[in-house]
């Protein structure tokens, strides 16, 4: 009995061992695990130890279920004293986060009391103990004033500087459209009228040619480029048309409306290389040396390549003239535009004037007698001899000119009438293009060259520069004069 009264006591100081620990201060609660497993253990220990002594101490009258009794009794105390601690705990937590809440807002609200007394003292002077306390600074409160006023002041200033920025970029963008609207206007004027001028010229040139007699047959087969025999029989068919079977009349139409968009191309190459030469005359002081160099090659490829562009135009129409051979009987029109294609196409004017590598003027040139010496070269070996191939031009289309009178001179009125002007148009759109080519070369000889002569200092002194420079120059005088004929 002695030891079922010690097992008991043991129960009870288990059950009871939580509640002693327990005390007013809640953050010194003992960790509340470790508490639990050590109850469960002893627990467990309590009830094997029971469970021996029943075994062994039948006759003490205590049964099983009465030991079952017990222990479940303490594993209730031991359940109920686990929730008790397990309130505290949370209760204690919520305690100290409620702790730190108020802490928090003690600090927001001495933060905001320091900032309301530092825009206190910026305002407001302490006066003494007279009564009145605190009161406003005038002068500071001014002070204030102003630099609020200088403030917005250089704000609405700045407004304004934007406002008037943008007002004049809007202006200067407007007035460059304008003053482009403008070029583009009177260089379209600039262009019909060339046209108009060109046509009558070339017109001019063709008939005074035309009225200077006929040529000997050498001369015509030389300037066709054909046999004797090609030429009596074309000259033969052309004899056996009659008034009202004289082929494809419709042709001359046709040839009157390439004549018209010829004048209009070659007017256009024209007006588009002098604005280029009028621009590079009136800009040059713009840049410096090399950049000048620079612009001089522009210049110069800008002139090649509208001088290919008007080449298009000039393939297109013998594209179309080729079609309309295949339904003309006579085969003179043709044979004729092709040799008039020859003269205006000579390979010495492509070879030399399209040729010209103007890449020269802004690749390795050191100083300005080395550039003197590259435009000189230029101007002797490319520039002089395709201008001067201008000249051939004109003799050539002279002559051409005289062709078909010569030809038709003994058949009848109507052959010669409706051959004249099939003839006319194709001669005067060589005439055309040799008038545009021949002012576009002047245009860039009397007008751009003495810039590059002054700008580069270039001599045609024979104590300065190297020899192949004077000589380029006085090649470049010559050609002027040729051209001011």
């Amino acid at each position: 009995m002695a030891r079922i009264a010690s097992f008991f006591s043991f129960i009870t100081a288990c059950g009871a061992l939580s509640l002693e620990r327990q005390g007013p201060d809640d953050s010194k609660i003992f960790d509340f695990g470790k508490e639990a497993e050590q109850a469960e253990a002893a627990a467990l220990r309590a009830r094997e130890e029971a469970e021996a002594l029943a075994s062994v101490d039948a006759d003490a009258g205590i049964s099983e279920r009465q030991m079952d009794a017990y222990l479940e009794e303490t594993e209730v105390k031991k359940e109920s004293s686990e929730e008790s601690m397990m309130e505290r705990v949370v209760k204690s937590m919520e305690h100290e986060a409620a702790s730190e809440d108020r802490v928090v807002s003690d600090v927001e609200r001495q933060l905001r009391h320091l900032e309301g007394s530092v825009r206190q003292e910026r305002s407001k002077k302490f006066a003494g103990d007279d009564g009145d306390g605190w009161h406003e600074d005038e002068k500071l409160k001014r002070e204030e004033l102003r630099e609020r006023k200088a403030d917005q002041e250089f704000a609405r200033e700045q407004r304004q500087a934007a406002k008037l920025m943008v007002a004049e970029e809007q202006t200067a963008s407007q007035a460059a459209r304008a003053r482009e609207k403008m070029e583009l206007h009177r260089r379209a004027e600039a262009e019909h009228e060339t046209q108009l001028r060109l046509a009558l010229e070339a017109d001019a040139l063709r008939q005074e040619a035309a009225s200077n007699g006929t040529l000997p047959e050498e001369e015509v087969l030389q300037l066709l480029d054909m046999s004797s025999k090609d030429l009596a029989a074309i000259t033969k068919n052309l004899s056996s048309f009659g008034p009202e079977n004289m082929t494809a009349l419709w042709i001359e139409d046709r040839l009157d409306g390439s004549r018209a968009k010829y004048a209009a191309a070659a007017a256009k190459m024209l007006e588009t290389i002098r604005y280029k030469v009028d621009t590079f005359k009136s800009t040059h002081q713009d840049y410096d040396d090399h950049q000048f160099l620079a612009k001089l090659a522009q210049l110069i490829g800008d002139t090649k390549a509208e001088i290919r562009d008007f080449g298009q135009t000039k393939e297109a129409l013998m594209t179309r003239l080729h079609g309309w051979d295949k339904a003309n009987g006579e085969k003179l029109t043709y044979t004729l535009a092709l040799a008039v294609k020859g003269v205006t196409e000579s390979v010495e004017f492509k070879n030399h004037l399209l040729g010209i590598n103007e890449a020269r003027l802004t690749h390795g040139i050191g100083n300005i007698t080395e550039a003197c010496g590259v435009i000189g070269d230029l101007v002797r070996t490319s520039m002089q001899p395709a201008y001067k191939s201008l000249g051939l031009q004109r003799e050539t289309l002279d002559g051409m000119s005289k062709i078909t009178p010569t030809i038709t001179a003994n058949m009848p009125a109507y052959v010669q009438k409706s051959m004249a002007n099939r003839s006319a148009a194709m001669v005067n759109m060589a005439y055309m293009e040799h008038l545009a080519l021949k002012e576009s070369a002047t245009a860039i000889l009397q007008d751009a060259s003495p810039v590059v002569l002054s700008r580069l200092h270039c001599t045609m002194n024979e104590n300065s520069g190297s020899p192949r420079s004077r000589l380029g120059v006085a090649a470049l005088a010559a050609a002027v004069a040729w051209l001011a004929l």
